[in-house]
């Protein structure tokens, strides 16, 4: 939740929108909690979690999505947040299996996966509400994801799922990252220990971050809570071009 209003804060400072997906509706809930904490602590001049500049105001702010939302509602407020004259509402709430597919979201280039899973596909799809035709942006996307914990388990078993897609469909040779024993091992928790503050070296360094754009290395928010295990997405799906030239020489030389 911290490293979520950080990144809100952020998005404010440079006039960016932002989708916050998630599965769970209690997730949701819970967000929409501290928003509103967030908007009354603004309005008392009280110390907020939340340092940004404007209020949180549902259907004013921010928005939210989910299967309760009815399709007249759905558009409406599609067309209030792709509005370029409407500075305000900066922040979309979807359930992932209500708004991951059918809406044209191009106003926000900053994506939110707030919990993995188990299909990849529903991920996938709702990058791709930003990722799009009319978007003048560049897109990012942040995985939020609790080392050591079953999130963890279900994202490997995302790379591995994407990794044989893009084998039998793709036909391309893709790096085997995780074990069958370590997808298996779903019931573990093994957090990574935070250092010692008296202690000079890390025990774990802080993930590679871009250099240009927030969360970069120059404004990282909370470095501490990045763990070193956490890899680029695109980088775990990467093509061993080697492989793939040794599996065509051996079906040439079966002709």
């Amino acid at each position: 939740m911290v490293l979520l209003f950080e990144i809100l804060r952020m998005a404010e400072e440079v006039e960016d929108k932002v989708l916050v997906f998630s599965q769970s509706l209690i997730s949701l809930d819970l967000i929409e909690d501290f928003l509103e904490l967030a908007g009354r602590a603004k309005e008392e001049g009280k110390l907020s979690p939340y340092k940004g500049e404007g209020k949180w105001f549902r259907n004013i702010d921010y928005y939210r999505l989910d299967g309760s939302t009815n399709a007249t509602t759905r558009k409406k407020w599609a067309e209030e947040f792709n509005d370029t004259s409407n500075v305000r509402g900066r922040l979309f709430l979807i359930s992932t299996r209500a708004g991951s597919l059918g809406i044209n979201l191009v106003a926000a280039n900053r994506v939110i996966i707030f919990d993995a899973s188990w299909n990849p596909s529903y991920d996938i799809q709702s990058i791709f509400r930003v990722y799009r035709f009319g978007q003048v942006k560049t897109v990012f996307v942040y995985r939020f994801l609790a080392q050591g914990t079953m999130e963890e388990k279900i994202y490997d078993r995302q790379v591995t799922k994407q990794s044989l897609s893009f084998r039998v469909v793709d036909q391309q040779q893709i790096e085997r990252h995780f074990t069958m024993n370590e997808l298996t091992e779903l019931y573990t928790f093994e957090p990574d220990q935070l250092d010692d503050p008296s202690e000079k070296k890390s025990k774990r360094a802080t993930p590679m971050l871009p250099k240009k754009v927030y969360i970069g290395e120059d404004r990282a928010p909370h470095t501490s809570l990045l763990k070193s295990s956490m890899l680029y997405h695109e980088l775990l799906a990467f093509e061993l071009v080697f492989e793939k030239l040794v599996v065509l020489y051996q079906a040439f030389n079966r002709r």
